[in-house]
């Protein structure tokens, strides 16, 4: 490696000094710093002298390294860019910094007068600087402190010296650089410290507790006049600016600010002449003036360079408008006591932050001038954590609250309190009190419409309520099975009303609480015998009859005739849910069923729920990738407002299933919120009495989301109509039906097919013995024994030792079987048709290719399918089919293959065994 030449007399110039300084540090060490050390557990300022003393030491290292590997250059046993300050010049300038920064930090709270009343100088360090200390100053304790304290930093200058001479090649251009724009700054900080410990020192003693070592004056009120605008004849206003803070003292009180959360504006008031300043802050603003504009713009360029510093912006025109910052409020309301930290914008909380009280409570998440305003989370220990939308400092929108006591309420909220539809959970399955209750709320009660599943009385309540209790009409399912029906006040059921028991028995007549009879009525026996008078009492303890009647009836009434009609009617359930769908879109309570409404305005209310449930989804997963639910439904459709051909209407399908299918819709919101609510109803424990209510609302919400999403798609033929379209297979007809059941009823099945199980119950044992004992048979067999044509199978010895999965009618077995993997009677209906499809091609193998069926023939061979096939609750499955199957398929070739498929049903019920 090419060694520069040095010259001779700056390398050992430069080395003399060094050495002479490191001598004289070891001096100092020995007799100062560690005595500081020593003397220094008990003084104001410990912190502060163990960083001097520590940063000495540091430094003295630092020039130790220095002149070992200065030596080992100079008899040649390193070459130059091993050279410790040219090949750690970083490290170097690391070691300078810390030093000189506390160093300056010692000066400006007079730290020398401190360390020699501290310590007892020893005279041996007054001969070490003898050159420099005159008789007068022999006594100055302090001036020696200060002269050895700041006698490293003096080496700088010889070192750039010493750099510059070495920089033959102009390769230490850079860190020559860097030495020297710290050095030329060095100059300014000490007049900083200076100015600083001065101004403590004159000031007096009612602002030291603003003293802190890195604390820096900038300018005064003293110095540069500015007064209180208006302020009162008798008070006293003096101002303070420091690096860090800005300080307004009234008298002997004193107001700190934080100088990352003021911002300045200037101002000039032409009819007084006075040169103004606002100063804006997050609990006030205040406009302060100066008597000249000269000071005033001293002011302003001071206060607006000390900001931007304390931003670590100092590189910027001038400070940001917007903002991160912290900030404790004093005022009494909301915010009083609470710590913000986050994002502002001119003075006001605006954007992400964080919000900490005293007394634990936590807000995170959005603000909008200085409010708790978007999506954020609260934890309040007396209370428990809210996650969800605010407005105005309250939760206002959905959100989630789990209390302390680990109950949960879901929902809609209104300044502060449930409003809307939601969903509260109390308790556990093994907690003393454990309940569900899904429906209306205002001001954090249960109002409206609502389902109360009491977990531990077994007892379920749908109907009405107000002020938190059971109140109009409405329907209770006990745990013991007993429905009742009719009208209740104050929690109590009272009047007119029904009474169902398991075994068949019921009662219509007054009731004064459940079970309890209570006037004129008529009580049905399982036989269809009835007693009709004045009845009182119940059931468990005895019934008192007056002027009764016993009638004895060979027509068995299952149900009473008022049943279904004295609970809450389907157009009265879940009003707060469609309710705030329809403000979300847009749509006037009013004329929610017109359709003369603007679709596009509409549509830009969806694009804005999308946009913000985006937005929120990317802040809470730091992802900026469009969620893929959303995939396609970003943007408006421009298909099915005026026009509706086969291709718009899939475009219309294809939109709806996406929307319905994402959480971020409002469609997919709706129906999501909609069939929990539906689920909560007809779940858990199902009554099946129950099932055409559940029949009868599922009705009702097809027919609500399709004027929903006709407002979306006006195109689409009224709910009442159909309209024809031309198709590649011909005409398909549109209606309510065959659009949105394929969507939504999967998400309604689990809980509607389980009553449609119940009610089949006595059919499905019958059903699965036959089809138990007709399996039992061989194919031959059952075939001939089905009246199964022979034709079909020739003869027994043709199948004897064919694998089953090798049956001519193995296909069509197998694809039947797909009829429990679907949800929607479209779906079942076509799974019908294929299996029957299967059949048609074997048969043509056998008989010929121009073999057509007739119904004598399909008959056993489609019974036989359905035998083998084994689909369990076939009976259900038909029954849910031919409830939700669409009108417009019963007379075409589906339709045929439904009735045949429950001819078939009907005939294995049929089985005498």
């Amino acid at each position: 490696m090419n060694t520069p030449e040095i010259k001779s007399d700056t390398f050992s110039t430069f080395l003399i000094e060094v050495q002479r300084l490191l001598e004289e540090m070891l001096v100092v060490h020995v007799n100062l710093i560690k005595h500081l050390q020593k003397k220094n557990a008990n003084s104001t300022n410990q912190i502060l002298f163990e960083d001097i003393c520590k940063n000495y030491v540091n430094f003295m290292h630092v020039l130790a390294l220095d002149i070992f590997s200065l030596l080992e250059y100079e008899n040649n046993l390193i070459p130059f860019c091993d050279i410790v300050i040219v090949k750690h010049i970083e490290e170097h300038l690391f070691t300078f910094k810390e030093y000189f920064e506390v160093l300056c930090n010692v000066i400006s709270v007079d730290g020398f007068n401190s360390i020699s009343k501290l310590i007892e100088i020893p005279q041996s360090l007054y001969k070490l600087r003898s050159d420099l200390v005159t008789k007068k100053d022999k006594n100055n304790e302090e001036l020696l402190v200060s002269m050895f304290l700041l006698s490293p930093i003096e080496i700088l200058p010889k070192l750039i010296n010493f750099l510059n001479d070495i920089n033959i090649e102009e390769k230490l251009d850079e860190t020559i650089s860097k030495i020297s724009d710290f050095v030329s700054g060095n100059h300014i900080k000490l007049q900083e410290a200076e100015k600083t410990k001065e101004f403590w020192l004159n000031f007096g003693k009612n602002i030291d507790f603003l003293k802190e070592p890195n604390r820096r004056l900038i300018c005064d009120s003293r110095t540069h006049p500015m007064s209180f605008l208006n302020a009162s004849r008798f008070s006293s206003h003096f101002f303070i600016l420091f690096n860090d803070i800005f300080v307004h003292m009234i008298g002997s009180s004193s107001y700190v600010h934080n100088l990352t959360t003021i911002w300045v504006e200037p101002q000039q008031d032409e009819s007084s002449h006075l040169y103004q300043l606002i100063l804006k802050m997050p609990e006030e603003t205040i406009i302060l003036c100066t008597p000249e504009p000269e000071i005033k713009i001293d002011w302003f360029h001071a206060m607006q360079t000390a900001i931007k510093n304390a931003l670590n912006r100092s590189n910027s025109l001038q400070p940001p408008n917007a903002r991160n910052g912290s900030f404790t409020f004093t005022k009494s309301g909301f915010l009083k006591d609470a710590t913000y930290t986050g994002r502002w914008l001119n003075a006001k909380m605006q954007g992400k932050g964080k919000l900490e009280w005293p007394d634990g409570k936590v807000y995170t998440g959005q603000f909008n001038n200085n409010q708790l305003c978007g999506f954020g989370t609260m934890y309040n220990p007396s209370e428990g954590t809210y996650e969800g939308q605010w407005r105005e400092n309250q939760q206002n929108g959905y959100g989630t609250l789990t209390y302390e006591n680990t109950d949960i309420y879901k929902g809609h909220f209104k300044d502060g309190l449930p409003y809307g539809h939601g969903f509260l959970r109390k308790g556990n399955f093994m907690a003393n009190s454990a309940s569900f209750y899904i429906g209306d709320w205002i001001s954090g009660a249960k109002n409206g419409y609502g389902v109360l599943d009491d977990i531990v009385t077994g007892e379920k309540y749908i109907g009405n309520w107000s002020d938190n209790k059971k109140q109009g009409n409405g329907l209770i399912i006990t745990s013991d099975g007993v429905y009742y029906e009719g009208t209740f006040s104050q929690d109590l059921l009272i009047g007119h009303g029904i009474m169902v028991l398991e075994d068949g028995t019921h009662y219509e007549g007054e009731l004064k609480g459940t079970g309890i009879l209570n006037g004129k009525g008529t009580l049905t026996l399982p036989t269809g015998d009835f007693i009709e008078g004045s009845l009182c009492g119940s059931l468990e303890e005895g019934i008192k009859i007056s002027n009764g009647v016993f009638t004895k009836s060979y027509n068995q009434k299952k149900l009473p005739k008022s049943f279904g009609q004295l609970c809450t009617q389907v157009d009265q359930k879940w009003k707060a849910l469609f309710k705030y769908f329809y403000q979300t879109l847009g749509i006037p309570e009013a004329n929610k069923n017109g359709l003369k409404l603007d679709a596009h305005r509409i549509w830009q209310n969806v694009a804005v729920v999308l946009s913000n449930a985006t937005n929120l989804t990317r802040d809470k997963s730091g992802d900026n990738k469009l969620p893929s639910s959303l995939t396609n439904l970003d943007i408006i459709p421009p298909f099915g407002r005026e026009n509706l051909d086969v291709t718009t209407y899939h475009e219309v399908q294809l939109y709806l299933s996406k929307a319905f299918d994402s959480s971020f819709h409002p469609l997919g919101a709706l129906l999501s919120n909609i069939s929990e609510a539906y689920t909560t109803t007809y779940g858990g424990r199902a009554h099946t009495l129950l099932l055409d209510h559940a029949i009868n609302e599922l009705h009702y919400i097809t027919k609500k989301l399709y004027e929903i999403i006709r407002h979306l798609f006006p195109a689409l033929p009224a709910h009442d109509t159909e309209i024809s379209i031309e198709s590649e297979m011909g005409e398909d007809l549109i209606s309510y039906h065959s659009l949105l059941y394929p969507m939504i009823l999967p998400k309604f099945h689990p809980p509607l097919f389980t009553l449609f199980t119940l009610k089949n119950e006595q059919f499905e044992k019958q059903y699965k013995k036959t089809i138990m004992e007709w399996n039992k048979q061989s194919d031959v067999a059952l075939m001939a024994y089905l009246s199964v044509h022979p034709k079909f199978y020739k003869t027994e010895k043709d199948l004897e030792g064919v694998p089953a999965k090798n049956h001519i009618f193995f296909e069509a077995i197998e694809n039947l079987q797909q009829l429990k993997s679907t949800f929607s009677p479209t779906e079942k209906l076509l799974v019908i048709r294929e299996a029957v499809g299967k059949l048609t091609p074997v048969v043509q193998q056998i008989l010929g290719a121009n073999y057509i069926w007739n119904m004598d023939d399909l008959f056993p061979v489609f019974l036989y399918v359905v035998v083998r096939s084994r689909i369990s609750d076939l009976g259900s499955e038909l029954d849910f089919m031919d409830n939700f199957m669409d009108p417009n398929l019963e007379s075409g070739e589906l339709g045929i293959m439904f009735t045949t498929l429950k001819a078939c049903y009907q005939q294995i019920l049929q089985e005498k065994s």
